[in-house]
């Protein structure tokens, strides 16, 4: 079964840079970075690709100054698909404190740096300072949505406090960033506008793609199985379809799935995962993401950006099916209101009788009912 396991964050998710997905990036990382680029690259993104409101924290500019900072990523072409890895690099003409601010499409901001595992964000004049760090138990996983995406690098020549107290808030090895980037905007140029010489800034844009094609379908089970039942439900006359897929189409046991839902109406989401073991979980809502809206035309991820657990296919080997339902109000699907506090998600128990419960709440509704379902393999 594909189980969700409390772990450390990833993409900077949700939104488009998912935050940290928990994983020993070692080896992924080369021993020697790749050269500062000598030049734009046909294509390249620019500002003119970014969403209104990722443009005031993009188009920030510094005052000439003789710290100078630059930054690039390890894909050359600055073009990322979703799921890829992506490790920044970023080097300073002199010592200086270092904070990398990511930006989503969608105005979502974290700080990425410093952050838990790299707590120092001193920078020596020269050296590059890579992010994440070697030894970082996490690596930086792009996620949808698709478009693009901003890394805001502020270089300062002293330690400076460029947020005001109070808006800033864990998630995961990082920090949420409140407000809009506008107004974050507005408060550091106020911050900096008597550091006149002592700062410098850089920005760095890479476009996010949709992945290769590798969409789950249902796969046809020779016996019965937990999947299967839970493939069979019907949904009601009228129900419309939601979008629903996994990452890949079969996973080995101990890998990392991602999963997105979405819709083109304005509903509720219930996301029920039928393991390989014979039990039925509500994988969302969750402790960690509680809200069930689900906006027309807006794309779920399980897990989010930033969210602090990962979902991991634990087996035993099999079929493992996904079952979406959305529905116009927001009572639970099953059973009574959803309890958070003891665990982060709901158990519902045994698989032939959670079957037998959905098939008869199914029945029961009227039209305006989303429903997707999608089967995956569990390899051993």
């Amino acid at each position: 079964m594909a189980v969700p396991n409390r772990a450390l964050p990833f993409l900077l998710v949700a939104s488009a840079l998912a935050l940290p997905a928990l994983a020993d990036l070692g080896s992924s990382i080369p021993a020697t970075p790749p050269p500062v680029p000598a030049q734009a690259v046909a294509g390249e993104p620019g500002v003119r690709d970014l969403t209104p409101v990722q443009r005031p924290v993009a188009t920030l500019a510094a005052p000439a100054a003789d710290l100078a900072v630059t930054a690039w990523v390890d894909h050359e072409d600055n073009v990322y698909r979703t799921g890829d890895d992506l490790t920044l690099y970023v080097k300073t003409s002199k010592d200086a404190h270092v904070t990398v601010l990511d930006v989503g499409s969608s105005g979502q901001m974290h700080v990425v740096f410093p952050n838990q595992h790299q707590p120092d964000g001193f920078v020596k004049a020269g050296k590059v300072m890579v992010l994440p760090g070697r030894d970082a138990p996490f690596r930086f996983k792009v996620s949808p949505p698709v478009g693009t995406n901003v890394l805001k690098i502020i270089a300062t020549s002293s330690p400076i406090a460029l947020f005001k107290p109070g808006q800033l808030s864990d998630a995961g090895p990082f920090k949420s960033v409140a407000g809009t980037p506008e107004q974050l905007a507005g408060d550091l140029k106020s911050v900096l506008s008597d550091k006149k010489g002592q700062w410098a800034q850089y920005t760095k844009i890479f476009r996010i793609a949709e992945p290769k094609p590798q969409e789950s379908k249902p796969m046809p089970v020779a016996a019965a199985t937990p999947a299967s039942g839970l493939l069979q439900v019907a949904p009601p006359a009228g129900s419309f379809a939601l979008r629903l897929t996994t990452d890949r189409p079969r996973y080995r046991l101990g890998e990392n799935v991602r999963v997105t839902v979405g819709s083109d109406r304005d509903c509720h989401l219930t996301l029920l995962d039928a393991g390989t073991s014979g039990k039925v979980t509500v994988v969302f809502p969750n402790r960690f993401q509680p809200q069930t809206l689900l906006r027309a035309g807006q794309t779920v991820s399980v897990p989010a950006a930033g969210a602090a657990f990962d979902f991991r296919a634990a087996g035993p080997a099999g079929t493992e099916a996904l079952v979406a339902i959305c529905r116009p109000t927001p009572e639970p699907l099953l059973g009574s209101a959803y309890d958070f506090t003891r665990t982060p998600f709901m158990s519902l128990g045994d698989s032939s009788l959670v079957v037998k419960d959905l098939a008869t709440v199914m029945a029961g509704s009227t039209s305006g009912v989303g429903h997707a379902a999608v089967s995956f393999q569990i390899l051993p």
